[in-house]
């Protein structure tokens, strides 16, 4: 039997209470007897547990992958852009050695004798139909020629998309390269992103989960023996739902192998 995570089983607990708490009280509304509500509510928050440590183990970890895959790629497409020539070389001759290929930079390219032309452009802008054609007159006859790019122009995809010899490739496809390698740089950016002030900053973290969940809890049971009972339930769900937010979700902020030949 696979065991879960310790995080998973605590997450778990976290789940059961948040829902017999919501389960109660609106059971006990219609239930005498508090040991039959509760009784229910466990029951009911036993599978709502289950269901969600089955699927945490078996979904959520691997959106927490792909998420940090995510996070990391796109720092990796906004430092490319501070790059100095020297370093991009340096990056793709260490991919072509690993596939056993050496080369020479030449023309403003990376030139592998026999075999191809590698040319880039990593800039904001996308790469004309011009700056291709350029450089596909820059390789020998018989070679292909391979455009590394942030993005292309329409026309020019549609232009060399029936083209054997041109191959236009883009930094995912350069990054897919260079992590299938274990060629990814560890490149800190250049600058920091200015955040706008929060006002709920000091409330909306992550650690007051358990006291959104405890004032939650509060509202909802006394949901059960107050006169306002719907505005006690709803603030109490209101709460339960932040504690869930900040727990599960605060920190939340999507392969195909590829080669560059």
């Amino acid at each position: 039997m696979k065991k879960i995570k310790l995080s998973t089983f605590l997450d778990g607990i976290f789940i059961f209470f948040l829902s017999f708490f919501i389960f109660y009280s609106l059971i006990k509304g219609g239930v005498r007897k508090i040991s039959t509500a509760s009784l229910v509510s466990a029951i009911f928050s036993s599978i709502i547990t289950l269901l969600f440590c089955y699927l945490s183990e078996k979904f959520f970890a691997k959106k927490d992958v792909s998420l940090l895959e995510k996070n990391r790629y796109d720092a990796f497409c906004r430092t490319l852009y501070f790059l100095s020539d020297k370093e991009i070389f340096a990056l793709i001759k260490d991919y072509y050695l690993k596939k056993e290929l050496k080369g020479v930079i030449k023309s403003g390219g990376y030139f592998i004798e026999g075999k191809l032309f590698v040319f880039y452009s990593f800039t904001p802008e996308n790469v004309s139909f011009d700056k291709v054609i350029s450089a596909y007159k820059k390789t020998p006859k018989g070679l292909s020629t391979v455009f590394l790019a942030s993005g292309y122009d329409g026309a020019c995809l549609e232009f060399f998309a029936p083209f054997e010899k041109v191959k236009l490739y883009t930094i995912k496809d350069f990054y897919l390269c260079l992590k299938e390698e274990d060629l990814l740089p560890e490149i800190e950016l250049p600058y920091k992103k200015r955040k706008l002030k929060n006002p709920f900053k000091g409330v909306l973290k992550r650690e007051n989960s358990k006291k959104f969940f405890l004032w939650g809890a509060v509202f909802t049971v006394f949901s059960t023996v107050t006169f306002y009972k719907w505005l006690y339930l709803f603030i109490g769900v209101i709460f339960l739902f932040i504690s869930c937010y900040l727990r599960f979700f605060k920190n939340f902020s999507e392969k195909q192998k590829t080669e560059l030949i």
